[in-house]
């Protein structure tokens, strides 16, 4: 046992030992010493008088965050631990520690590329152990306390290893500029950014974001005191906000650089007389010196034209701020940095004219430029011309990770998955290098993480293992860092050679087998691709908890992702269900499965949740626009694209509901009669019908729809009644007035008389106004936005506004409507401007999915007159309507003022509890769904010409069990009548013990409100029976039969197949049993009685009547 224990013993030793450290960035020289020892509890620490406050403060911090107490002193203790913080040569405690223990101070020699060195030694000089830390008179100290943090969070119960780090850093300046176009960072997340410099060793901070109006346009102007929500929305800051930011900044060592931009917008400094110009620069830095900012720029990037006295005002710039702040007595907190000054000139590629004149200007200033073009790799050759030209080392204002070219992209892969580092060996001549990120500050810190590293030890960079290491600087649990390296290597990463590759290259080949071996009816199984997205999905679900996280630091991140973290999410559910709902062909019995996927794939282009704010323009002229986000378009778009188009083949199919028109009659085997459709609708033949007393014939719209019917002439109307209906059960007598249009579903002529009377005309005409114009839910587009000429534009109904693309345009490019559900479409009407139309064959299409378009019309230029296109579509049925352009043959842009359709006055069957229409349930389209807000209700009425037997109600609902399900009522015979709740995703409702069925109404609580996507009645064609004097139809009869008295007869009529007649007297007496296998008979009765009629008919139903003779 003792000998298990010994060598137990032994290997945790061994393992202590080789411990080694993972420090980021990898500093210079580390040397594991072979020990080991246990912190103490409580440490003793122990700091020269030089050590600054802002020093002092960051050991406490790393201390306390470790979870280690301390107490400071003077001396030595063998009790504690020591650490120990001083200056190399200040002949402090810890400067002759390092000379009473023979430490190397070579770290300190000065040469070129060396800045901000430190030594940091844990050693075991004494049993409980002591970390020596030694800067330089310049605070650099501060650098080895970052180096501290990160080994105490390796510490295995207090245990480290002995280990010696000689470290500084490469290159002088390193940080991040928020120099982009578009939306400027929070406050919050600049704050956040501050501490991730500290944490990782960087030390500049250049603020000049080109959508700040007060850095560009009213940069002479005060920062306000006060915003509103919408300014704040817009990236303004206020003097506090720049107060905590300064503040923050020198708490976490780093240099917050305020820079101008005085020539950016109207209104800029004049370079012919530049001293006015100065002064109100200077008056503009005293001001925000005030606020406590103490390190300032001018940048002169993209204004126009190169002024040859740049340097001059670079240096005048440069003197006056010395001379206002850096007086003599002034203290060092309170001195000014050295001046950074972006030029005209900023790219070698832009000329290098003007740059020979920056030789001359004062020492201290520190030129920016990007490399050999506005987005360049990193080139020593580069760097070494700038120096050259300029006559110091220039810092590089890296244009890395930025996407302001690209905002539609996220570029999370690595410091160089965008642009590359040439030099394999270090950049001698580089004074700084400076990130300027993506508008998603927080998703920019992985390229912050390989910058910070690169800039400290560029001979250790690796690109692959800085990348894997980035992600715990972002996440700390290793589940999430699984969850976010799988969804980074799904999307596209930004390459200097195609701005849509690479895009997870491995999933390539996985959808190109499965696009390959896929036939109607021949779904590849496709397990490695299901896996694979599945894992895709599980993490993005995972990164979007981030949203609820108490960490802040995990909310910003995820409010920077959020837009292609949901379409990502979106695109992996939809194919794993696809192929999956294809494989196993459910068909109906899962329609809420193919209801969801169809929903998905329908907004995969048109989500809100995909869109992404972002602002154009610069200072005071900034706009917003909104752009789809790209995660995946070069592999995965197209793919989700193809499967959203084959899953229609397995789209479950709800019964037929027709939307032709039908004539409706009691009467048997009517001919003669028809419906014309033209630009009215006629009812001719009539004048061969003759009606019986009761007998009708008329028309069913199928819909509700208003309705214009002709006069109708008095030898007509006297004899025969006309009626209108809703339901086609209930009915309403009215004149006809071609003047007046009536909402009705059913028209018909009634012989209400006990005479027969033939109809005396032989058409009746029903005209239906089309609508001023329908109105989409949505307008979307796939071309660039110019300005503020937003594509709402041209569904505002205001003919002065205008939709205006950014770009020439392209074929396949379009403007598309959805109208929210299937409906007649009439007369499309486009409203041109004065320019930009289609430079080639533009056409007007439909679709009822967006997936196959029926091209409507087909137009060019030409085919404009008067700025209008117009065409009719006649009456065809779509849900969505697109522009699209066919071809182009021109570099014109393009602009539409308005896209008008119109269609039939066509009044839904459902409305909710406030009255407004909802026309989505009786579409024959389980794809989209209808739900309410808050508590409340639909009201659906039956059109349908059939007695109803039972209705189904399909939704996709989820309910909760803490409140009651939605409940059903049916309006039958006047009164409403209690029929369950709503349950199964198809709940079917039995109704055939119901009569005169004309309404239904589904009510709910807030808390558990349905999305209804149909409501389907289903039963059998209904006839209106004769009634002259006969009994009520028994509870079991069917309205397809009519049982009545004609002379000594009675006579059976029905459109199903009589089978059999049984006629009893009141006692049961049989007095008739006919065998009758045919649609109607007569059978002559004799004597006067009263008489009970019973029908069977071949659906295994029962007509009875009493009837009296």
């Amino acid at each position: 046992m003792k000998n298990i224990l010994l060598f137990t013993l032994l290997l945790c030793c061994v393992t202590l030992r080789s411990q080694t450290y993972s420090i980021y960035p990898i500093p210079q020289k580390t040397t594991m010493n072979g020990n080991s020892i246990k912190m103490t509890r409580e440490v003793n620490l122990i700091k020269e008088p030089g050590i600054n406050e802002m020093i002092s403060n960051r050991i406490q911090e790393v201390l306390t965050n470790a979870g280690i107490n301390f107490t400071i002193s003077d001396v030595f203790t063998d009790d504690k631990t020591n650490i120990l913080i001083g200056i190399n040569g200040s002949k402090g405690t810890a400067d002759n520690y390092t000379s009473d223990h023979s430490l190397s101070k070579d770290v300190f020699t000065v040469t070129s590329n060396k800045f901000d060195p430190y030594l940091l030694q844990i050693n075991k000089n004494h049993n409980k152990g002591d970390i020596l830390i030694l800067g330089d008179n310049s605070g650099s100290a501060y650098y080895g306390l970052a180096t501290l943090e990160q080994i105490l969070e390796q510490a295995d119960n207090n245990h480290l290893s002995t280990a010696t780090f000689e470290d500084y850093a490469h290159i002088q300046y390193r940080g991040i500029v928020e120099g982009f176009y578009g939306h400027p960072y929070s406050v919050e997340s600049r704050l956040s950014l501050l501490d991730y410099c500290k944490r990782y060793k960087m030390n500049m901070f250049v603020y000049g974001p080109k959508a700040d109006p007060y850095h560009a346009g009213k940069w002479r102007e005060d920062y306000p005191s006060t915003l509103t929500d919408q300014q704040r929305y817009m990236g303004l800051i206020t003097q506090d906000d720049l107060r905590s930011l300064a503040a923050k900044a020198k708490a976490c060592n780093v240099d917050f650089v305020w820079s101008i931009h005085p020539a950016l917008e109207g209104g800029g400094i004049n370079f012919s007389n530049l001293d006015p110009g100065i002064e109100d620069i200077i008056h503009k830095f005293d001001a925000l010196y005030k606020l406590g900012i103490r390190h300032f720029g001018v940048s002169i990037d993209d204004m126009n034209g190169h002024p040859y006295n740049q340097s001059e005002l670079t240096d005048k710039t440069q003197t006056k701020l010395y001379e206002k702040f850096n007086k003599t007595g002034v203290t060092e907190d309170d001195k000014v940095g050295p001046l950074l000054f972006v030029p005209t000139q900023y790219a070698l590629n832009y000329g290098t004219g003007t740059l020979s004149a920056f030789k001359n200007i004062h020492k201290d200033v520190v030129v920016a430029f990007t490399g050999y073009d506005c987005f360049s790799n990193i080139r020593g050759s580069a760097c070494d011309r700038m120096a050259d030209l300029i006559g110091r080392n220039p810092v590089m204002w890296w244009n890395n990770p930025v996407n302001d070219d690209y905002d539609e992209f996220l570029y999370m892969h690595g410091l160089t998955a965008r642009w590359s580092i040439e030099d394999k060996s270090p950049v001698s001549s580089l004074q700084g290098l400076i990130l300027n990120p993506m508008n998603q500050g927080q998703a920019s810190k992985i390229a912050l993480f390989g910058a910070a590293d690169y800039s400290w030890n560029p001979s250790k960079f690796n690109e692959s293992d800085n990348w894997e290491a980035s992600l715990a600087s972002i996440v700390k649990e290793p589940e999430l860092q699984d969850a976010l390296k799988t969804f980074i290597n799904i999307v596209s990463a930004y390459t200097t050679h195609d701005t849509r590759t690479p895009e997870g290259e491995k999933f390539a080949p996985l959808y190109t087998a499965f696009q390959s071996s896929y036939s109607k009816g021949n779904v590849p199984d496709a397990a490695e691709l299901i896996n694979e997205m599945k894992k895709a999905n599980a993490a993005c679900k995972l990164l979007a908890s981030l949203k609820e996280s108490e960490n802040q630091e995990y909310n910003l991140f995820y409010e920077d992702i959020k837009s292609w973290l949901a379409k990502v999410e979106s695109m992996t559910d939809i194919v794993v269900k696809s192929i999956s709902f294809m494989k196993n062909d459910a068909g109906l019995s899962a329609w809420t499965d193919f209801a969801e996927i169809q929903a998905k794939a329908q907004k995969i282009h048109t989500d809100s949740a995909f869109l992404l704010s972002v602002f154009e323009g610069k200072g005071t002229s900034t706009y917003e626009v909104f752009k789809e986000v790209q995660p995946t378009p070069k592999y995965l778009d197209p793919f989700v694209d193809f499967l959203a188009d084959k899953i229609k083949d397995y789209a479950p199919q709800l019964p037929d509901r027709s939307r032709e028109m039908e004539i409706i009659t009691n009467i048997y085997n009517l001919s003669g009669v028809s419906i014309e459709t033209n630009d009215m609708t006629l009812l001719s033949g009539l004048n061969t019908v003759t009606l019986k007393p009761e007998e009708y014939v008329g028309i069913y719209f199928n819909a509700i729809k208003e309705v214009a019917v002709e006069f109708l002439p008095t030898n007509l109307t006297s004899t025969l009644s006309t009626e209108y209906s809703m339901n086609g059960k209930e009915w309403s007598t009215f004149i006809p007035d071609h003047s007046i249009a009536q909402e009705m579903a059913y028209f018909r002529i009634k012989n209400k008389s006990k005479s027969t009377h033939a109809i005396p005309i032989n058409k009746i005409s029903f005209r239906m106004p089309a609508s001023e114009s329908s109105i989409p839910i949505n307008v979307t587009t796939n071309m660039g936005t110019y300005q503020t000429y937003n594509i709402k534009n041209v569904i505002d109904g205001n003919y002065a506004t205008k939709f205006w693309s950014d770009k020439a345009q392209k074929a396949g490019e379009y403007i598309q409507l959805d109208f929210g559900s299937s409906a007649a479409r009439y007369q499309i009407t486009l409203h041109f401007t004065e320019g930009d139309t289609p430079t080639g064959e533009a056409q007007i299409q439909f679709s009822d999915d967006t997936q196959s378009w029926t091209t409507i019309s087909t137009f060019t230029s030409s085919d404009i007159s008067d700025k209008l296109y117009t065409c009719n579509a006649n009456g065809r049925f779509a849900r969505y309507v697109r522009l699209y352009l066919q071809s182009v043959g021109g570099g014109d842009w393009f602009q539409l003022a308005e896209f008008e359709v119109t269609g039939a006055r066509i009044t839904p069957v459902a409305e909710d509890n406030e009255g407004n229409p909802v026309a989505l349930l009786d579409d024959c389209s389980l794809s989209s769904g209808y739900k309410g807000k808050g508590e409340g209700h639909i009201i659906y009425r039956f059109i349908e010409n059939i007695a109803i037997n039972e209705i189904q109600i399909f939704h996709n609902s989820m309910f909760t069990s803490a409140s009651a399900k939605p409940t059903i009522m049916i309006y039958s015979n006047g009164k409403w009548i209690a029929k369950g709740e709503l349950d199964a995703p198809c709940t079917s409702v039995p109704v055939s013990d119901l009569k005169n069925i004309s309404q239904l109404k589904i009510s709910w609580h807030k808390d558990n409100i349905p999305v209804l996507y149909e409501i389907m009645p289903i039963g059998e064609p209904y006839v209106e029976e004769v009634s002259p004097p006969t009994g009520i139809l028994s509870e079991t009869s069917s309205s397809n039969a009519s049982i009545f008295i004609e002379g000594n007869y009675v006579r059976i009529e029905s459109r199903i197949l009589i089978e059999r007649i049984i006629i009893t007297d009141l006692s049961g007496q049989k007095i008739k049993d006919i065998n009758v296998n045919q649609n109607s008979i007569e059978i002559p009765i004799h004597e006067k009685q009263v008489l009970i009629v019973n029908a069977y008919l071949n659906n295994n139903k029962t007509v009875t009547a009493k009837v009296a003779r």
